[in-house]
């Protein structure tokens, strides 16, 4: 039997997303995806100096292709070039391919290729997530029986919870349901290792906790208590501007390994008259707002090839003070 492989992102709905085409594709009674199916992931990144485009090229021109009759891209996308090649490959090996994510900058894809593109970037008037997408695109074939469909349920909460995590509405909409489980998903995502979080998400029938990830969120959230702390005193912060479209818009950087959007977080309250927070994690940037000031998708997108949400964006950067030299610019 040939195998599916997945190219996602490594973050959590870039995970999540992986995980649930891998279970529910298996749930619509579809013959091309059998109970026994094998998924191999591809963890991939964006942006200027990402792999998503050299990950897809070697899968096409190496021939891994030979081994697989099924192909997904999630919470990501190649470039025109490199995604019009996988389609040219796959109408001709007759390899089964679907892209879903759910950033506006991949949309046009979706114009040129609507039968292998899914990109809803805003569904009922919220953001939407790959993860909760691709529960969308599934569920609609679900084959529902006593035995599944808890596990169903299951499913469709982690996309919710998965969802409000990825844009924000955990933050901006704390009476929703699944707010405040969304954080310590992503919190519990960032303690374990790739196959770890697999395993727990594999143990569930419900998004509640069990004793021994409360445990170890009780844990996590003191350390993140004292690194926000540290990492937010205002001796340890960059306060610049950068020009934009003719307009001059001031931000403050922090740097940091961990705990990035707790950080953000935080100073997004704290310095709420800035125009954006920016969190450096080695040579990666991490921007963040709450308004709609300025676009950081398009901002990060012109200014770095990065890219993500108008509120949430980033990008690669390996020489950060050069980069930074130019930003300020």
């Amino acid at each position: 039997m040939k195998k599916s492989v997945i190219f996602s992102h490594t973050d959590l709905d870039g995970l999540s997303s992986l995980y649930l085409v891998e279970n529910l594709s298996k749930e619509t009674g579809n013959p091309l995806f059998p109970k026994d199916k094998v998924f191999d992931y591809r963890p991939c990144t964006t942006g200027n100096y990402g792999t998503i485009n050299t990950k897809i090229s070697n899968f096409v021109n190496n021939k891994q292709f030979y081994y697989y009759d099924s192909v997904f891209i999630t919470d990501l996308a190649p470039t025109l070039e490199v995604f019009t090649k996988l389609v040219e490959l796959c109408q001709k090996e007759g390899i089964y391919l679907k892209l879903i994510d759910h950033h506006e900058t991949s949309k046009y894809l979706q114009e040129l290729y609507p039968e292998y593109v899914y990109i809803v970037p805003k569904k009922d008037e919220e953001l939407t997530s790959a993860t909760s997408l691709i529960y969308d695109y599934f569920s609609k074939d679900f084959v529902v029986t006593e035995e599944n469909k808890n596990r169903l349920q299951y499913f469709k909460d982690l996309a919710e919870t998965v969802r409000m995590y990825d844009t924000w509405d955990w933050v901006k909409h704390p009476e929703k349901n699944f707010s405040k489980e969304a954080k310590l998903y992503n919190d519990l995502f960032v303690y374990y290792k790739r196959d770890e979080f697999f395993d727990m998400l594999n143990s569930k029938e419900t998004i509640d906790f069990t004793e021994k990830e409360s445990l170890i969120l009780e844990v996590l959230k003191n350390l993140e208590l004292k690194t926000v702390y540290k990492e937010t005193r205002e001796e340890n912060l960059v306060f610049g501007e950068t020009l934009y479209n003719d307009i001059v818009y001031k931000y403050v950087m922090a740097f940091s390994t961990s705990h990035i959007n707790d950080i953000a977080d935080s100073l997004k309250n704290k310095y709420s008259d800035l125009d954006f927070v920016i969190v450096s994690n080695g040579d990666y940037l991490s921007f963040r707002n709450e308004d709609d000031k300025v676009n950081l998708a398009q901002l990060v997108e012109d200014k770095f090839n990065g890219g993500g949400h108008p509120n949430a964006s980033g990008c690669k950067v390996p020489h950060l003070s050069g980069v930074l030299k130019d930003f300020l610019k």
